[in-house]
């Protein structure tokens, strides 16, 4: 069987993606779901809201 190992760009972005799920789960701790900001948890992870869609369609694709 084929070892298929993860090329250096799907590793980046499972990395990135776990980033934002755990900076999006401390504001939910934080703050509740009637308060999480798109735009604060891009700030977290230090990037721009938009390139959050990148990752997850929505706010409540997460």
């Amino acid at each position: 069987m084929e070892n298929k190992s993860r090329t250096a760009r799907q590793r980046a972005r499972q990395e990135i993606t776990a980033e934002i799920l755990a900076a999006a789960r401390a504001r939910l701790a934080d703050a509740g779901p009637s308060e999480l900001s798109l735009r604060a948890v891009a700030r977290d992870v230090g990037m721009v809201s938009s390139a959050v869609y990148r990752y997850f369609p929505s706010r409540d694709g997460c």
